[in-house]
């Protein structure tokens, strides 16, 4: 509950305190506590309070030009203009000068702080490779860090090791993340650190392992007031691991609990997609994708992640306009393999251009897709995978039945070891019409 009593009355009694004073850097300091206060409550969710815009120009009128407290200036507007307002591009922007403002200083305080954020709000598309070097830095920077923070750092550098596939670079930090919140005993780190566990079981098959790991961290949250970080959380690993066991309304169910305040519309698609309201999840496809065809095209305005989840439920509900159009979002380019929220990317979008008739290009993205996942050790993105390429072959291409049927076989054994009864059900019914 610690956050909550610092955004609600320590910080607004600290601000009115030093304004009344005329000191502005005690009003800067208060206003950037309630800005991370915020966030220690609820994460980003937070961050779309009705009070999370007031601090954040609180902390832009009483930032030093040129100094530190300019650094989180930059670094507040810019999360402000990504999360809340959804305008990626000057959000990024505010957040790479913050980045290189505390570069020039030589803050390494500040650069930390500021990097962990750029390697989770920087562009996908167009900024990978320079998120890794950030996250390479940052990660292997003394800076003095309170281990919160430091707990940021190592578990968003991870998170972005894991889009590019990089998996031993992921687990090195994934292990240091849990020296950290062995040595600190912070609950938010705790829950930080079950968030990352939870992500590596289900990378390699352990289902009900992770579900197990999301109901521990929500308990633990209800009972020490952190329930919207908890929250967060579960929705990762653990809801995935729901939905591949066939409990994709109980994951939704989590994800929109009263603990989940604002939830963003691209994660709600995909939620409502995998527990089969199609409608809904129709509807909102065509809201975010159809009334606005330009975004993400002509300027990278939009989140990456949040397209692949687009993506992923423009599949679920067979919507082929929605489909067609967002994947002229991802035609500029490579695309990083394991977007955060979504198996791999490579997959859906291979699973995309079947749906919109695009078989040869769905074939190519099918066995791109069971090389990078291969490669990663991401069991249930293998046998999905395969399944979706056995599928692929039968409809398409009849005169590789063989080829086919070892996909499909291979995807039968290992849904049934994996519990993964939907995808189960789906390969057997091809099994059955074949015998038929």
């Amino acid at each position: 509950g610690e956050p909550r009593l610092v955004v609600d009355e320590v910080a607004p009694k600290a601000f009115a305190l030093a304004e009344a004073k005329g000191d502005r850097k005690k009003a800067f300091l208060a206003s950037r506590l309630a800005w991370t206060s915020l966030g220690a409550w609820g994460m980003i969710a937070a961050y779309g309070r009705p009070e999370g815009q007031q601090w954040a120009e609180r902390v832009d009128s009483y930032a030093a030009p040129g100094s530190s407290d300019r650094v989180w200036a930059d670094l507040i507007l810019g999360q402000f203009n990504c999360l809340h307002n959804h305008q990626w591009v000057q959000g990024r922007k505010l957040i790479k000068n913050a980045l290189e403002l505390a570069r020039r200083l030589g803050d390494n305080e500040a650069f930390q702080r500021v990097a962990s954020q750029w390697v989770a709000l920087g562009s996908r598309r167009q900024d990978l490779a320079d998120m890794l070097a950030v996250a390479e830095e940052a990660t292997n920077m003394h800076g003095g860090l309170d281990a919160r923070a430091l707990g940021a750092v190592l578990h968003n550098s991870a998170n972005i090791f894991r889009v590019a596939g990089q998996r031993r670079l992921m687990e090195k930090l994934f292990t240091q993340h849990g020296e950290l919140t062995e040595r600190s005993g912070q609950l938010n780190l705790r829950l930080s650190h079950l968030g990352l566990q939870s992500w590596l079981v289900v990378f390699d098959g352990r289902l009900e392992e992770a579900m197990d790991i999301g109901h521990q961290a929500l308990t633990l949250g209800s009972e020490y007031g952190l329930a919207a970080v908890a929250t967060n959380m579960a929705i990762g690993g653990p809801a995935m691991a729901m939905t591949l066991s066939g409990k994709a309304q109980e994951a939704l169910q989590v994800f929109q609990s009263d603990n989940n305040p604002n939830p963003r519309q691209e994660v709600m698609a995909v939620f409502l997609a995998r527990a089969g309201h199609i409608r809904e999840a129709s509807e909102i496809l065509s809201q975010l994708v159809l009334t606005n065809l330009e975004s993400g095209v002509s300027d990278d305005e939009t989140d990456f992640n949040a397209d692949c989840m687009l993506l992923e439920a423009a599949v679920l509900t067979g919507h082929r306009e929605a489909a067609t159009l967002l994947l002229l979002r991802f035609a500029r380019g490579a695309v990083p393999p394991f977007p955060l929220g979504v198996g791999c990317s490579i997959r859906v979008l291979g699973a995309a251009k079947a749906l919109v008739g695009k078989y040869e290009e769905a074939r190519a993205d099918y066995k791109e897709a069971l090389r990078v996942s291969t490669e990663f050790r991401f069991r249930p993105e293998v046998a999905l995978t395969r399944l979706g390429l056995a599928e692929l072959l039968l409809d398409h291409y009849p005169a590789e039945k063989k080829e086919a049927l070892e996909h499909l076989d291979f995807a039968i054994k290992e849904f049934r070891e994996m519990k993964m009864q939907p995808s189960l059900e789906r390969a057997l019914r091809h099994k059955n019409i074949l015998k038929a």
